[in-house]
């Protein structure tokens, strides 16, 4: 666990203005030979080159007066320069090796870190990067901003936080660190000394093995079942489907509703994320393998674990009963339905009666509404 230091520097000042600080404001990305003719194209085609009277079209590039315009033509287009001519800026060399060198600089497209603008020529990105006269760059992931506060708050947010040496996750205080490290190094059961991975394979060990008294309290009433525990009882309260009517009852008393859907939050925070990502679609963490938008940066790092990377899920949800262990909470609730019987989906067309919403949804498409659709035909 480390402590990312206050003392140490944390921004910087640039200077869009000279011209060792422009490179740090601009980030280059390889580009095919089809797409950048598009792109110098489009600039030519745009309002700020057009209204210039001092410009090259080839270049892209305009000047303040006539005589900034004569030593450029002077300096790269005059046939006096050399045989040789880029096909891209019609900038003329000496040999064949200086036309080469001069053309690698063209296969790139420059973006702006600040407003994250995108231009096909470095005059064009010149002329943008003097709309912003003085920066304030991160010196830890190296984005831009237009002032100091919107740094700082970029800075808490993100960097000034307990960060974890194992996975990178940044955590709030100490405590949480502290919890959150356990779930590498793991639990170890006081009972039989046995190593479990996270604090619910930890739960669930010392319920299932070790606290196993039945007490009248985890008699579940409605559903005429008994359970091994007080809590694998709790657990039951919160995951099944038969008790789903008491607990939109409890969601009733939270207090911070979405503006846009019927979701209530508990806190307020909950609730911005939950509109961020799901109505505004603003989450910062973005994968751009599979263009997708993700709720949190632990929800980002671990697709990109599993999905990108190879990793493998833990399988470390256990089921109470046959010890059976999955990766979700989800597959092992509809699981443990294959041990109790239960079925809480039924279907509103026959009264049949599911284990999974899925299939109850498979069975209305395929075996009602195609009746539906056949009746119709034959009317």
């Amino acid at each position: 666990m480390k402590r990312i230091m206050n003392r140490k520097a944390k921004y910087r000042f640039l200077n869009a203005k000279l011209k060792k600080h422009r490179r740090l404001l601009v980030r280059k990305k390889p580009i095919e030979l089809a797409a950048l003719l598009n792109g110098l194209e489009e600039e030519r085609g745009g309002d700020s080159f057009l209204k210039e009277e001092y410009k090259c079209v080839s270049c892209v590039a305009t000047w303040r007066d006539e005589d900034g315009l004569a030593k450029h033509q002077r300096k790269y287009h005059d046939e006096a320069i050399g045989p040789y001519q880029c096909k891209i800026c019609k900038t003329r060399c000496p040999s064949q090796d200086k036309l080469e060198a001069h053309q690698t600089k063209h296969y790139y497209r420059r973006e702006c870190k600040v407003c994250r603008l995108q231009c096909c020529s470095q005059p064009g990105m010149d002329r943008h990067l003097e709309q912003h006269d003085r920066m304030v760059q991160c010196l830890a992931c190296e984005l831009c901003f237009k002032n100091v506060r919107l740094f700082y708050n970029h800075y808490k947010e993100l960097h000034a936080r307990f960060v974890c040496d194992e996975c990178g996750k940044r955590c709030k205080s100490r405590d949480i660190i502290e919890k959150h490290l356990r779930y590498h190094f793991g639990y170890e059961c006081p009972y039989c000394k046995k190593k479990l991975k996270n604090s619910t394979s930890y739960k669930n060990h010392v319920d299932a093995q070790h606290l196993s008294s039945v007490s009248d309290s985890s008699y579940c009433v409605q559903c005429d079942r008994r359970f091994t525990s007080d809590r694998m009882y709790k657990r039951h309260l919160q995951s099944s489907a038969a008790h789903a009517a008491e607990r939109d009852n409890t969601r009733a008393k939270r207090k911070y509703p979405c503006p846009e859907c019927d979701n209530v939050y508990s806190r307020r925070t909950y609730m911005n994320n939950h509109y961020r990502h799901v109505h505004a679609k603003q989450s910062k963490y973005y994968c751009e393998d599979c263009d997708r938008h993700f709720l949190n940066r632990t929800r980002y790092l671990d697709h990109r674990r599993f999905q990108h990377e190879g990793a493998k899920r833990d399988k470390d949800k256990l089921c109470n009963i046959c010890g059976r262990g999955f990766a979700a909470n989800r597959t092992l609730v509809n699981h443990i339905r294959t041990h109790s019987g239960e079925r809480p989906f039924p279907c509103e067309y026959c009264g049949a009666k599911f284990t999974q919403k899925h299939a109850m949804l498979s069975h209305v498409k395929y075996i009602h509404m195609k009746s539906k659709r056949k009746a119709s035909w034959h009317e």
